[in-house]
This record gives structure tokens, sequence and C-alpha cells, in this order.
């Protein structure tokens, strides 16, 4: 009877998947898989490995085999589509789309892995893809998480000849240095990027754990406080949200001053009281710092249809124009922006029907051109994939919710678990309005629909010069 070799381990063979390392599965034993208390998984990521390297034949036998060992179709599928996104990446790549090059890995990765490690190997994969087609500096990135996939590459001593040349060990050796234009801006916050960065070095586990911090650059009206209410109830005394532009004490600062909120003070803690600190910008001057994110931390862009978010704007822009009319019924703007509480919001949508003065055409027209030309600068500033973890859109913000809770609740004893899934079962549900030229307000809906083609109009625009960009994810 064969052994089982004992340095066979199924998070070994995982790593090696999801970072592309095809070779590494192949110099498997396959003859010691039948003995293996896990050899359903290991056939699974052997065979989908012999398919990526050409080797068709032998890895569909061993796909069959996972079947017969206990694999459901389901997980088969999932691997399976996830190689077909390898395979089109690698398509786009040859044809020089860089961009979609990362997207479609992204995508692969998104049907294996989530969070920081979802990052880390669609990172890898990408180098490593891009070596093997010689392809190398059309997928540049200094940012943190590349070099951490770097280091995986080259502690696996995987073929990746290009990247060994003199040109890519001068870029490896700058790509720890932060920009001059980066250090300038002075909303970096150096110091809590180093701590960051410190603190993943000497605790690698924070590569697979879910992120502490979530860093959101939203489009207005892109779902935010959906997100933020939700955890904040799913996760009471851990949860921590700084909302940036009327925050009291806010330290202005990116990566979030507050460091000492996510990172442990010592001892050992356990994952049911892991912290996680969400911070707000809409980048409205487009000055946010896009620095390397480090582990632990995710940067998330959030956007929506253009037509939802000029009509749901164009109402808030109502209340900022009345506030003085809101102030006489003690409703203080600050109080609404900030807190966005509905009681409060709905009093003042009720003072608000009261004394609405519509502004004429040419003034809607010009407020909507000065909204598009911000729109379409922040969708261009961000829509590099090496600048964010991920672009989460309106309608997809509950199942972001609900992934963001399952995988902090990973661990919890199952009464905790099913307080916080009892806690979210009303409040997370999530509609999006059949039109958006509809609001909680009567005397601007009706302006709403009577300009209704000049909204549609800028979010047409917006869509056309977007056209494969953020709002496509």
């Amino acid at each position: 009877m064969t052994k089982v070799r004992p340095d066979i381990s199924y998070d070994t063979l995982r790593e090696q998947f999801l970072n592309g390392n095809w070779e590494a599965l192949q110099r498997v034993n396959i003859a010691t898989l039948e003995q293996h208390p896990e050899k359903g998984k290991l056939a699974l990521l052997i065979g989908a490995a012999m398919i990526q390297a050409g080797k068709e034949e032998a890895g569909y036998v061993l796909l069959k085999r996972a079947l017969g060992w206990g694999i459901s179709r389901e997980r088969l599928a999932r691997v399976m589509i996830s190689g077909a996104y390898n395979g089109l990446a690698r398509a786009a790549l040859l044809l020089d789309f860089p961009e979609q090059f990362r997207r479609i890995l992204d995508k692969s990765a998104d049907l294996l892995t989530s969070g920081t490690e979802r990052r880390l190997a669609a990172h890898t994969r990408a180098l490593l893809e891009a070596s093997r087609l010689g392809r190398t500096g059309k997928v540049a990135d200094n940012s943190e998480m590349a070099l951490y996939a770097r280091r995986i590459l080259h502690s696996a001593k995987l073929p990746d000849s290009e990247m060994s040349d003199k040109r890519n060990v001068s870029d490896r050796s700058a790509a720890g240095k932060l920009a001059p234009a980066l250090l300038s801006n002075p909303r970096f916050c150096r110091e809590s990027h180093s701590r960051l960065l410190k603190h993943a070095r000497s605790h690698p586990e924070v590569i697979s754990e879910p992120a502490n911090m979530i860093e959101i650059k939203s489009l207005p009206r892109s779902g935010l406080h959906y997100l933020v209410r939700n955890l904040a109830a799913a996760f009471p005394g851990t949860f921590s949200f700084c909302e940036w532009y009327q925050e009291p004490g806010c330290c202005r600062k990116m990566p979030c001053a507050l460091t000492s909120l996510v990172l442990p003070s010592g001892g050992k803690k356990s994952k049911e009281i892991r912290p996680l600190r969400v911070v707000k910008s809409h980048d409205f001057d487009l000055q946010d710092p896009i620095y390397p994110v480090p582990p632990g931390v995710e940067r998330v862009i959030l956007v929506r249809e253009p037509a939802y978010i000029l009509a749901s704007w164009f109402v808030l822009n109502a209340l900022e124009r009345h506030k003085k009319d809101l102030e006489e019924h003690h409703l203080i703007a600050t109080r609404i922006f900030y807190r966005h509480e509905p009681q409060v919001i709905n009093q003042a949508y009720r003072v608000l029907n009261k004394v609405y003065e519509a502004p004429g055409v040419a003034e809607i027209s010009d407020w909507l051109a000065e909204k598009t030309a911000y729109i379409l600068k922040f969708l261009e500033k961000w829509r590099d994939s090496a600048s964010h973890s991920r672009v989460v859109h309106y309608r997809d913000m509950s199942g972001f919710l609900w992934e963001l809770v399952e995988e902090r609740m990973a661990g919890m004893d199952e009464a905790r678990q099913q307080q916080i899934r009892a806690t979210l079962k009303n409040s997370a549900r999530f509609r999006q309005k059949k039109t958006p030229y509809t609001c909680r307000v009567p005397a601007i809906s009706k302006v709403l629909k009577e300009n209704e083609s000049l909204f549609a109009e800028a979010a047409q625009a917006i869509l056309d010069k977007d056209a494969g960009g953020l709002l496509s994810h």
C-alpha cells in the first residue's frame, strides 16, 4: 500500500493553487492521494492545475476522481470557472489590455476566496502569469501587497525568469519606497501606514484574515450608510466609523491615524472581538492619497447608477439650500449630514416639502454639469485596479454586507452567530427604488419628473465616458 506523505497538506496545496503555482501542484505524487483524508480536495486542485498547464486529459481524469471522492459539483464548478477566468486574463494580457487582465484575475480570485487573501492571490497570479507570457513590465505594481506577492514567488523558487533580470531587480528595490508626491500629500499619514506595515510583517497571519480597517471611497448616495448601520448593529463595541466631513476630532489623515482601534494592544485576542473600523471619503476635491494599502486594510470603491446618484444627491442639495429654514425648526444641517438619523431626516423632509423653492432649469443644468464633472474625475482616478481592493455596486451592497459579516463570524460560537443573524434579519433587507425620479419630498419629486430628461442625459454622459470602467463592475 502506498503510504501517505505527511508533507502533502491541503492548506499548502490550496495556497499554491490560489497563487497560480501550477508547476508545484503537478509535482505531487498522485499515487499518494488514495489514502489521504482530504483526497477529494487535493485531486480537485491538482486536476485543475493540470488543465491550466495544458494537460487537459490527465486533469479531467483527476477531476472525475475528485467527484467520486465526495467533491460537490458546485465546488468543482467554482474552481473550473475560476480557471476559465484565468485563461481569459492571459488572453487579455497577450492582447495588451493590462487593466482588463487584472480585473479578470480579480474575478477569478473572487470565486475562490475573499478579503486580503483574495487580493494577495490576484497579485501573485498577475505577476506569475505575466512572467510566463514575458509581459511582466505590463503589470508593474509597487503596492505593498505586490511586494508580498513577489516574496512568495521567489521563496517558492517558481519559474520566474523575466522577473529576475536586472530591470526588475531595480524595480523591486525601488518598490518599497513611497513616491515623493505621496509623501508631500498632507492627508497621507506615514506614521500610521508604517505602523500597519510593521504589524503585518510581525503578524503574517494578517494576510489571510479579514481586514480590520476598510477605507471606503464612495460616490455620494451609494449605500454607505446602509452598510455602516448594519455593521454597527452586528458588532457593537468593536465597530467604529469615521464620517470624515462632520466627524468631531477627525485626524483628517489616510490611513486613519487611530490605528490603536484596529491593532491589538497586546495579548492573544479571540476572533469574536476583532475590531473593525470603516473610514469614509467621497474624495470631493480628488486630493485623497493613493497609498499602497497594507495587509489588514481594504480600500473599497462604492458606486451606483449615475441617474440614482444625481437624483438622490439633488435631494440632499435641497436640504443644504434650505438650511436656514430647517434651522428655524431646530434641524441643524451638520447633524443631518453627520448622523443621517432617520427620525431627523424624516422631519427635515416634512419641513422641506413646505418651504421648498425649486431652482430654474439653468440652475439645475449647471448643478448637473458640476456633479457630472466630479463623478467622471472620481471614476477616472480610482478605476485602476491597483488603487483598490474591490469595487462594490449599490445593487450588490447586501451581498457585500453579508460577506463582511460572515467572514468575521468565523470562529464565533453558534449562539453569537445566531444572534448576529437575527439582528440583521430585517435591517439588512435592501431594495433599490424602481425609478430615481421620486423621493420622500413630493415637491422635489415634482421637479425631478419635470426635469427627468436633464438628469437622464447627464447620467448617460457619465456611462458613455466610463465605458468599461468602475460602473461596469
